[in-house]
């Protein structure tokens, strides 16, 4: 996939994803209307508040409004593949070390130019959570940065994509709504928590001008509200877990169902304490715990 095709779709790749925690995409082609007129606005009608929360970077919101806002060194495609974002390239000059090669030329969403001091801040100040596997940060340049961790670390890719996203150093001391600067696509114009966040297009964004001007995320978390404002033209695109209506639905002409394939995990745990199995004499719990993948089918419905 081109990399501009890429960084246009994102959009509709992060509200696809915003409940599920899975990956999958969505063509623009797929939400656009019948003549292909191209759109300046989109209205989204999702399910939960938490995943359209900008100012909480959560587990909720990081496949819907914080990949529009910012970026990671790394990302994954639609089919659960690594990819290069604010990193060009990367290598391992040894077990324990990750070197990256970052892109020139980006500009964060406030105007600042992005710099390996800014993964170096991201690093050391907000993402505690790789404290446990990073040991050292070295910058060597601007567009030059090295990871040295504990221990050999074979899925780092996989935790940057996930949950590396790069802030702004120059935000340091700010409130939470000022420190949503980031590189990404849209940056965010206006929101009222458990209602709706807007975004609006970042046109300096450097992986090329995104298709569609303004996204909104509306919470209608009734579901029969929801189609209906589907239905009347309310919003463009409706968030919709399978039930007993789904014939219904697919015999409106005026509406295209959108299939995504999610990644879903599912977790199996057996209890150990049956039977008077042996090391538990004070009740306590062991479960050996078996996770599997699964691809499954999903519905995204949007107005024709």
């Amino acid at each position: 996939m081109p990399e501009n095709q890429s960084h246009k779709k994102i959009i509709f790749i992060s509200f696809i994803l915003m409940l599920l925690f899975c990956l999958g995409c969505i063509n623009i082609s797929n939400v656009n209307d019948k003549d292909n007129t191209k759109r300046d606005t989109l209205i989204l009608g999702v399910l939960l508040a938490e995943s359209i929360n900008p100012l909480d970077v959560t587990s909720d919101n990081f496949w819907t409004i914080i990949p529009n806002i910012f970026n990671g060194l790394v990302e994954f495609d639609e089919n659960f593949r690594i990819i290069p974002s604010l990193a060009l390239s990367w290598n391992n000059p040894d077990n324990l070390t990750w070197r990256f090669y970052l892109r020139q030329g980006v500009k964060f969403q406030n105007g600042d130019d992005f710099t390996a001091e800014d993964v170096n801040y991201s690093f050391k100040t907000v993402h505690s959570r790789f404290n446990t596997i990073i040991k050292e940060i070295i910058v060597y340049n601007n567009y030059m940065i090295e990871f040295k961790t504990y221990e050999p670390c074979p899925g780092f890719l996989e935790r940057l994509a996930h949950s590396g996203i790069i802030y702004c150093k120059n935000v340091t001391g700010q409130d939470e709504e000022k420190r949503l600067i980031g590189t990404g696509p849209y940056r965010l114009t206006d929101y009222e928590i458990d209602t709706y966040t807007r975004l609006e297009r970042f046109d300096e964004y450097w992986g090329g001008k995104p298709e569609i001007q303004t996204v909104v995320f509306k919470v209608i978390e009734n579901v029969e509200e929801r189609l209906e404002a589907l239905l009347s033209g309310t919003i463009d695109i409706a968030e919709y877990n399978i039930d007993e209506k789904i014939d219904q639905i697919m015999q409106e002409e005026n509406i295209a169902l959108v299939k995504y394939p999610p990644l879903s995990t599912y977790i199996i745990g057996f209890d150990m304490r049956e039977n008077g199995s042996y090391g538990f004499p004070d009740g306590g719990t062991l479960r050996l715990i078996f996770v599997c993948e699964k691809r499954s089918i999903k519905l995204s419905i949007s107005l024709h």
